[in-house]
């Protein structure tokens, strides 16, 4: 079972950096700063989050779906500033 694990999400590889990297940590910090009760702060570090990964879809990925992802977090998460 670990042996798929490592070979599907190709843990056996050198590191080598990627955006979504970036977009993960700031998603998690997010949440555990909403959860904590602090849903201002989290809600900023989920609208960055989304911003980067909308920027790096629009930049590297082809694929619409993502895109749509994109700016519904984006959109989402603004209007919970806003609010």
């Amino acid at each position: 079972m670990l042996q798929k694990i490592k070979e599907r999400f190709e843990l056996g590889r050198r590191y080598q950096f990627d955006p979504t990297d970036l977009v993960a940590v700031l998603y998690v910090a997010g949440v555990v700063l909403t959860l904590c009760g602090l849903g201002f702060a989290g809600t900023i570090l989920l609208a960055v989050g989304a911003l980067v990964s909308f920027v790096t879809t629009c930049l590297f990925a082809k694929r619409l779906n993502l895109f749509v992802i994109g700016i519904t977090i984006l959109v989402l998460d603004i209007y919970f500033l806003m609010v």
